[in-house]
């Protein structure tokens, strides 16, 4: 990742390259000197850099095409490029811009100018940035808002129905008692009304406003509880590796709760995985400042400057793609390597009611870690 004050300076005269170092040093900049363009493109695709300052006129590969060729590269097409050269022509001028520079100066340089349009671009650069994450930001609440509005109404109505249904079924059941068959499929539809009802109450945990019943406890005692029961129902070729802090873990919660959401990340992870692989678990506590805010949900929860109880689930699975990873805890959102229905969109909604966020890294290929944070409490 750059660093805000990275600067990259490609020329092929050991002065100039000496100069403008020097000037960069001076005010603070972290200056990265490079004698040639293909130097340059190494350099650039080890590590980015926050500005490009270039030379056109170099041996192997001028200026023209070494900016061709990183623009032409998604990742990079947005890094200001300032050529700094001797040709001072129309035409090259219009050149350098066709190329994909957003500046152009002629030497002899003077360093006043040089500092000036560095300051400039960078200011831009980074105003850019911060009003894309803003409108993407914007984007995700107005989404989320509208999503729960959507779910929270629809539960409502559906459980007003249900209710009729079931009380109908109760009653048709007192009726029919000297009906076996009938009976039967009675109290096999009062079955099915009892998993709509299930789903229902998954749809209201979404919307984070289920009634708390929330206790103090201890999450790695929950957590290891969980994990008893569950190794047994999981696939003979996943294996499991635990590292638990070895001081309690007092967060504010219900119990039954947390290994809901532990279930359906660890199904979740079982299903990215194919049956065959390694889920990684481990607990640990950690500052709020120093949370990444990178892939953080909800999005309309920021940490405090407190400590929290964090629990990692990581597997060796097909990992999920960048695009995709805002959209899986969207009610019924699926790839063919997550979860499906409501499972991931009730795990948000969980975590919400605990006060808490979960954040997500993952590599298409290399699997995915979700890490789950609660705020953590004294203990009494």
């Amino acid at each position: 990742m750059a660093q805000p004050s990275d600067i990259l300076i490609v020329d092929d005269n050991t002065d100039n390259l000496r100069v403008l170092t020097a000037i960069l040093k001076t005010k603070g900049y972290e200056a990265r000197p490079v004698s040639s363009g293909p130097m340059a493109l190494k350099a650039i695709a080890a590590r980015p850099p926050a500005l490009i300052l270039m030379d056109i006129m170099m041996p192997e590969m001028d200026g023209f095409e070494v900016c061709r060729r990183i623009r032409s590269d998604s990742a990079n097409e947005e890094i200001p490029l300032i050529f700094i050269t001797a040709l001072d022509a129309l035409e090259d001028k219009l050149k350098a811009f066709s190329a994909g520079a957003v500046d152009y100066i002629t030497k002899p340089f003077h360093e006043a100018e040089v500092l000036a349009r560095i300051h400039t671009h960078l200011s831009l650069f980074h105003a850019r940035k911060k009003l894309k994450k803003s409108a993407a930001l914007n984007r995700q609440l107005f989404k989320a808002e509208g999503l729960v509005r959507m779910a929270g109404a629809i539960a409502h109505k559906f459980n007003n129905h249900l209710h009729s249904v079931l009380g109908n079924l109760e009653l048709a059941a007192v009726y029919s008692k000297n009906n076996p068959k009938a009976l039967e499929s009675i109290e096999s539809a009062m079955a099915s009304v009892e998993k709509a009802s299930h789903f229902s109450r998954m749809i209201l945990t979404y919307t984070g406003k289920t009634q708390n019943n929330h206790t103090q406890m201890d999450l790695n005692k929950c957590c290891r509880r969980f994990l008893t029961e569950f190794k047994g129902s999981m696939p003979e070729n996943i294996q499991m590796e635990t590292v638990f802090l070895q001081q309690a873990l007092p967060i504010m919660g219900d119990c039954y709760g947390i290994q809901q959401i532990l279930s359906e990340l660890f199904i979740n992870a079982c299903e990215a995985m194919d049956g065959n692989g390694t889920m990684h678990i481990r607990t640990a506590m950690k500052s709020g400042p120093d949370i990444s805010g990178k892939n953080r949900f909800p999005l309309d929860l920021l940490p405090g400057k407190m400590n929290y109880a964090c629990m990692e689930i990581q597997d060796t699975g097909k990992g999920i793609s960048e695009n995709n990873i805002e959209n899986i805890f969207d009610p019924f959102f699926s790839t063919h390597i997550i979860g499906r229905g409501m499972g991931l969109a009730a795990v948000l909604g969980m975590i919400r009611a605990h006060k808490g966020f979960i954040r997500i890294e993952s590599t298409p290929g290399q699997g995915s870690l979700f890490e789950l944070y609660f705020p953590l409490q004294q203990r009494n």
